[in-house]
């Protein structure tokens, strides 16, 4: 990290994806983030992060007042690194991409990112999948949707909602999408033991406004 200190201070975009940096890693490269106040972009995923990682980069966010995507999937948050980067999200109130998949948030780690969907205004993409969110962790999910007015995709594979999951989101979605909105919703329900058969009124009710993806595999 140390060549990356001083310099580009009007960096906008980074990758550091697939590069197992780990806590110390962040550790290194969060003083060098709080430089880069022009960055849109941070891309971090596959980085064996973990808490006391997102911790640290919970600590740079407010240094970046104008990013507009940040990818830590896949990094081992749990629902302590959920804890850690909730708060701090709220700092980027210009965030319009968020990718928090597969990182064992669970029912937990899902309630406190939830806590700051509503300081995220326009919000358009929300990455959840694979993250043990069950059908608990989808009625969390449900309540932090109604204030996301300007979503237009959400990633909700594999979490094993079921039905009753399920159903709380889309009634969410319905009543939180505007009515006159131009572009659908794309939703991805993919692996969550549930079928197109289990939700026909609820979708019906999406008239239209939501492009719904559902498993192949039955709800059994």
């Amino acid at each position: 990290m140390r060549i990356l200190e001083g310099k580009c201070s009007s960096m906008s975009v980074f990758t550091l994806g697939t590069n197992d940096i780990g806590n110390e890693g962040m550790s290194k490269l969060s003083p060098v983030l709080a430089q880069w106040s022009q960055l849109q972009q941070l891309d971090l995923r596959w980085n064996s992060l973990g808490p006391t990682g997102a911790n640290r980069l919970a600590q740079v966010l407010h240094r970046l007042p104008i990013l507009r995507k940040l990818d830590v999937s896949s990094n081992s948050l749990g629902g302590t690194g959920a804890e850690e980067l909730s708060s701090a999200l709220t700092c980027c109130s210009g965030l319009t991409h968020l990718n928090l998949g597969v990182n064992d948030l669970g029912v937990s780690g899902m309630s406190w990112i939830c806590t700051s969907l509503g300081r995220l205004p326009v919000l358009s993409t929300l990455l959840l999948e694979f993250n043990r969110l069950h059908s608990e962790g989808g009625t969390q999910l449900a309540n932090g949707l109604k204030h996301c007015t300007a979503l237009s995709e959400l990633d909700l594979r594999g979490n094993d909602l079921g039905v009753d999951g399920v159903i709380e989101i889309l009634k969410s979605i319905n009543q939180g999408i505007p009515q006159n909105t131009k572009e659908k919703l794309k939703l991805d329900l993919k692996f969550n033991k549930v079928t197109e058969e289990d939700l026909n009124s609820e979708v019906d009710a999406l008239n239209g406004r939501a492009s719904v993806s559902f498993s192949l595999l039955t709800s059994t």
